[in-house]
């Protein structure tokens, strides 16, 4: 700086190199931080929009467990890949479906994004809040079984339930599909088949009391593919 107060050309210059710098640091932080806000974010929709453990878990009713641990070699579990998984618009999927010959019941792994029973919850009631849908399962000749269990959990968008319904004794030697090589192979195959005409035929119904809407789904029938599987409470 000289005797008027001017600065130096060089001294301009190192000032506005301080400048930059700092100017960059900033503009560094503030990308850094949306980064990193950028991240969470896309984290956090990827947890939430994975499946709860709970849709695969076997659980069954606390009478089956009891037949369990009384004969547990002699408790006999099918899981069932039915073809009729998934809602037309994937709000509604399941998941997991098998069947306790020795019990007599049938579980299915239910998953649905929350915004079809989206409600007023001042307006509804603490049951309702919980169990927002009514699940109904009936046989060909129209008989219905009661649900013996049901637990659920929720996770983001998604609430998760197991539901199991009693009295079933599902005839597997009448399965069409019976001697086909897939049942040597041990693993899951869907045949593109379709719905078998006669025989034994479980259809899941769901009810949604917010839209009115009820939802079908055929969980076995004579072209459905089975195989055994382990259970362990």
């Amino acid at each position: 700086m000289d005797i008027e107060g001017k600065h130096f050309p060089d001294e301009e210059d190192e000032h506005s190199s301080k400048a930059g710098k700092r100017l960059g640091k900033i503009v560094f932080r503030v990308l850094a931080i949306c980064s990193a806000i950028a991240y969470i974010i896309c984290f956090a929709r990827i947890f939430s929009s994975c499946d709860s453990s709970l849709l695969e878990k076997i659980t069954f009713s606390k009478n089956a467990i009891d037949l369990y641990y009384d004969a547990p070699d002699k408790f006999v579990t099918y899981k069932i890949n039915t073809k009729d998984f998934m809602e037309y618009y994937g709000t509604i999927t399941l998941s997991n479906v098998v069947y306790a010959e020795t019990a007599g019941e049938l579980e299915i792994g239910v998953k649905y994004n929350t915004k079809i029973t989206d409600v007023d919850k001042n307006n509804v009631s603490g049951e309702f809040e919980e169990y927002p849908l009514v699940y109904r399962l009936y046989d060909r000749n129209g008989n219905e079984y009661n649900v013996c269990n049901r637990i659920n959990t929720e996770k983001g968008r998604y609430k998760f339930e197991r539901v199991c319904f009693s009295g079933l004794k599902i005839d597997f030697s009448e399965n069409d599909l019976n001697t086909n090589e897939y049942y040597a192979s041990g693993e899951d195959v869907f045949f593109d088949t379709e719905e078998s005409e006669s025989g034994e035929k479980y259809t899941l119904e769901i009810y949604n009391p917010v839209t009115k809407e009820t939802k079908k789904f055929v969980i076995y029938d004579n072209h459905t593919t089975y195989r055994l599987v382990e259970f362990n409470p």
